[in-house]
């Protein structure tokens, strides 16, 4: 104990101690019991005691103040960091609104403009601090948001305002803004404003209004008639002009019952029955004079239930007009149509007739022995007779073009066939021109086609033809190739080619145009309507092809038209085989199955006396015995006085006074009915128009010939109607 005696050791020890621990644990803990310690170790010695005490006291106030002054700096930092991250998070909320929000003093100059405000108006916040707002605006608007800020500020906002400003492309922007004023110690200090783009839903409202507008003046000035009705069938709304002029307004109509107007419009009020139970209806009525169409249809709710009806009234008094006057005009057409059709067969028929006496005669003359100076005249006659019936040909054709009756037909041909009966009277013009006339078919091109052979040979009679016409030496060539081919179809391209005259360049497209030729002069030199290449693209163009020219002024021309057969098969062509043309062209002697000395009876019914001579002498040579009517009453009162069997055959004339072929067939079919027997009759008519020959086949007759009459075509039919007798007269 005496090592402890001094105090002194133990009261440095103790300050070193406390100096060595925390303040928190030197306070609550060891400084304690020190102190009670020390007081007990010292006992009387009391004045070292209070000393020591008072400067641990004093310490433990410093370390109290210290620990405080941390406590607050931690408290500052965290505080300040809250702080920054509000501010931050408050930043992004500003940024990622769609709305503008923005701060200007007192005076209007901007602050603070936010990520939105530059998106929208292309203006940053850098580029209008301490700009004031109102230079935003229009110049016209600048003081009324002058005013505006001075009503903020004053707490007597309008609230929401709309504001114009101009962009920074020039556009105009159309706010909705909305501002309040920023105080501190209860004074204002700025503006916050909020401002929202409306611009589209500005202009979504202008475009509704002008489109009522719009609308408003199509009901006004066009006379239609607008209307609505509820279920109960009473007008919520009538407008338009159409009003007008059944002397009526909207305010006589709407509030009133359609059942009501059923005096105006007789049985329309069960229409509107049928619309309101959820049937549409289009109606025709008359009013006054006036015809409206009304079109009804009927509203439905989103459970498909009818809540009213809309409709429209149309007055369509001036379309039903045009209607009927173009339903006129129509009959009119088609029947000056008609007319024309009838006068195209009558002088058809007029100027046929007396050409077949002629042809005829012509020919028969020339089977004469004559002069040679008499022989050419008849041969003048005779070409200048078939010139004249190739242009009534060309008219006729042309005139069936025209009014659309020009039909194509498909029957199996031999093309080879075809080009020589067609190229074999071309060449005898082509020699009396010093022109040489070849063909030539590739051997690749079929032999058996399917289409219109007839239409195929007028084709190529007319180029050809032109072709020797407008060629005054060299040659014209025919040229036949497959411009492609299948086991089913075959395009071939035919080709015309000549050293004529040529055509220029520019009048290469006009001659396929009707009565146009390359120079008119031609006309004058070389003779035509102008209608043969017009007839023969129209006939190539119905068969699916086209046609088209080559040619070079005093050179030549190469006329060629591309067009598509159907190639016949083999199985199908077996039992097709061309008749052969005899020496001259004359038809081949039916076969003799006749009984000796029984030669074929003939009625032959021709009013002309031209045309009765000329088939007389034409049957008679061949050893027929022909019978002469001169009219139908005649031909009647032989049939009947010869008996069913009295004639083999009979021709008969169309046209007849007293009694027309027809009256004579249908009288002849009526007498066969009891008898059982058949007698061929064969038209002979100058109509060569379209349904001449279905009309007389419909009529009775078997067979149908047109004039001029062909000595081969007639002796054919005659064949074909009577082929178990024979030509008493041998060749």
């Amino acid at each position: 104990m005496k090592h402890f005696s001094n105090p002194r050791p133990f009261t440095c020890l103790g300050i070193i101690a406390t100096l060595t621990m925390t303040p928190h644990s030197f306070l609550n803990g060891p400084l304690l019991s020190l102190h009670s310690w020390w007081a007990s170790f010292l006992g009387s010695r009391w004045w070292p005691a209070l000393t020591v005490a008072v400067l641990l006291v004093l310490i433990q106030k410093i370390w109290a103040l210290k620990s405080k002054e941390r406590e607050y700096a931690e408290f500052v930092r965290r505080s300040t960091r809250r702080e920054a991250l509000h501010e931050r998070r408050y930043r992004e909320l500003l940024d990622n609104s769609s709305d503008i929000v923005y701060t200007h003093d007192l005076e209007g100059k901007l602050i603070t403009w936010s990520k939105a405000g530059e998106l929208i108006t292309g203006f940053t916040q850098r580029e209008l601090f301490q700009k004031h707002i109102a230079e935003l605006a229009p110049p016209e608007q600048r003081e009324a948001v002058k005013r505006w800020i001075q009503q903020t500020i004053e707490g007597k906002s309008p609230g929401i305002y709309e504001l114009v400003i101009v962009a920074k492309d020039g556009s105009r922007i159309t706010l909705d803004v909305s501002t309040r004023a920023i105080t501190q110690d209860g004074k204002p200090v700025g503006i916050l404003g909020f401002a929202r783009d409306i611009t589209e839903r500005i202009q979504a409202q202008e475009a509704l209004k002008q489109s009522e507008l719009r609308l408003r003046a199509v009901v006004t000035n066009v006379p239609v008639i607008l209307f609505a009705l509820d279920r109960q069938g009473v007008f919520t709304f009538c407008e338009g002009k159409g009003l007008e002029a059944l002397g009526m307004k909207p305010a006589q109509v709407v509030g009133h019952s359609i059942r009501t107007l059923d005096r105006f419009f007789p049985g329309i009020a069960s229409h509107f029955e049928r619309a309101i139970s959820g049937e549409p209806f289009v109606a025709l009525q008359e009013v006054s004079g006036l015809i409206y169409e009304c079109q009804v249809v009927p509203c439905r709710d989103d459970k498909g239930e009818v809540t009213g009806l809309i409709g429209i009234a149309i007055d369509i008094t001036a379309r039903k007009r045009s209607e009927e006057e173009a339903q006129k005009a129509r009959e009119a057409a088609e029947a000056a149509s008609k007319a024309k059709s009838e006068f195209l067969a009558n002088m058809s028929h007029e100027i046929r007739t007396p050409m077949n006496g002629i042809l005829g005669m012509t020919e028969l003359a020339l089977d004469t022995d004559l002069t040679l100076e008499q022989r050419e005249y008849l041969e003048m006659v005779k070409l200048s007779a078939d010139s004249l019936l190739t242009i009534i040909n060309d008219i006729l054709d042309f005139s069936k073009i025209e009014a659309g009756k020009l039909e194509m037909e498909s029957e199996p041909f031999d093309l080879r066939h075809l080009f020589e009966i067609t190229l074999k009277p071309l060449a005898i013009r082509a020699q009396q021109k010093g022109l040489t006339l070849a063909s030539k078919i590739d051997s690749q091109v079929p032999e058996i086609l399917l289409g219109d052979s007839g239409r195929l040979r007028q084709v190529l009679t007319n180029l050809v033809g032109n072709a020797i016409k407008f060629t005054e030496q060299g040659s014209v060539e025919v040229r036949v190739k497959a411009e492609s081919l299948s086991r089913e179809q075959a395009t071939l391209q035919i080709e015309v080619v000549d050293t004529g005259i040529g055509i220029p360049l520019g009048k290469q497209q006009a001659i396929f145009e009707a009565f146009a030729q390359a120079d008119g002069s031609t006309t004058r030199k070389y003779g035509g309507t102008g209608l043969g290449l017009t007839i023969t693209r129209k006939i190539v163009e119905m068969m699916g092809g086209v046609i088209g020219v080559e040619s070079e002024e005093g050179k030549g021309s190469n006329f060629y038209f591309i067009t598509p057969f159907r190639v016949v098969q083999e199985k199908e062509a077996t039992d097709f085989k061309p008749e052969p043309a005899g020496r001259n062209g004359d038809h081949p002697a039916a076969s003799d199955s006749q009984e000796e000395g029984r030669p074929i009876r003939i009625l032959l019914a021709e009013d002309n006396p031209a045309n009765q001579k000329l088939v007389l002498y034409l049957l008679q040579k061949r050893g027929y015995v022909v019978e002469v009517a001169s009219n139908g009453h005649q031909a009647l009162a032989a049939l009947e006085k010869a008996g069913p069997s009295g004639f083999d055959l009979a021709l008969m004339d169309v046209q007849m006074p007293l009694m027309s072929g027809f009256e004579v067939t249908a009288a002849v079919r009526e007498m066969e009915k009891s008898s059982g027997e058949h007698l061929p009759i064969i038209a002979l008519t100058a109509h060569a128009m379209k349904g001449d020959m279905e009309r007389c086949l419909k009529a009775g007759m078997d067979g149908y010939l047109s004039k001029p009459i062909q000595r081969n075509e007639l002796l054919e039919m005659i064949h074909r109607f009577v082929p178990s007798r024979h030509d008493a007269i041998s060749r």
